[in-house]
């Protein structure tokens, strides 16, 4: 914690390419700083609090084999960060929560990322056609998938082309053959709870459900509990095939 607290005149923070495996929580807490330098240091894990305390004009991240960015990562920078660099990774979905961070930054990397290009991507593009400065003088974002997509910048296609496969169909909650992603996807898309009253005490007049989905106010959950009670609905429903 706070590794570099007594380099107050530190500007310039290069630790790329150094096989770093973690950047711990808090590490450049009371830093601040115009660059830092992340890139090279592949499969690097990051948390939710690894650049809390820091304040820095540019990161990047490139060419780290990063499969996903929790935006509570980024989104306390946003206060500071105007320098975004996240090509070079793994990502096939950006989250739509970074927006809040990316409407703030001069600069901003996504290429070379392997992006479904599906609903899930429709605020990307929006936020690429509404903002095309900031990924001025960068490759831009290019689809993997769908095959019909695969190879197509962001700049080339349109909103209309990001479509999900619609499956409709009505599923019982209390249904063995409901899995936990199908009811995860049902979860979000009706803001529903399937559950109430969740306890992680074995009672003999409980229903056993060995893998079950709990919706609770917006947060998925897939465990083994035990339900004292089930709402009885079924979910006639949309999904989308991610």
């Amino acid at each position: 914690m706070g590794a570099f607290l007594d380099l107050v005149h530190l500007r310039w923070l290069d630790l790329s390419n150094n096989r770093i495996k973690a950047i711990e929580p808090h590490t450049f807490d009371g830093l601040t700083l115009q660059h830092l330098f992340v890139n090279g240091n592949r499969n690097v894990q990051i948390f939710p609090t690894s650049f809390s305390g820091l304040a820095t004009t540019g990161l990047y991240l490139h060419d780290c084999a990063l499969r996903h960015v929790d935006p509570e990562s980024l989104v306390q920078l946003n206060f500071t960060l105007r320098y975004l660099w996240l090509n070079g990774n793994e990502l096939e979905r950006v989250d739509r929560r970074l927006r809040q961070l990316f409407d703030v930054l001069l600069h901003l990397r996504l290429g070379s990322n392997p992006l479904r290009c599906n609903c899930w991507a429709v605020w990307l593009k929006r936020f690429l056609d509404e903002s095309p400065v900031v990924f001025q003088g960068a490759v831009p974002p290019t689809c993997l998938r769908p095959r019909a997509l695969k190879g197509r910048r962001f700049t080339n296609i349109t909103v209309h082309d990001l479509r999900c496969r619609v499956i409709n169909n009505t599923y019982s909650l209390r249904s063995p053959r409901v899995g936990c992603r199908l009811l995860l996807r049902a979860c979000l898309s009706l803001g529903l709870s399937v559950c109430e009253h969740i306890s992680e005490t074995a009672r003999p007049k409980f229903t056993k459900f060995p893998l079950h989905v709990i919706c609770v106010r917006g947060s998925i959950w897939c465990r083994r509990v035990y339900a004292t009670s089930m709402t009885s609905v079924r979910l006639s429903v949309t999904l989308v095939d991610l």
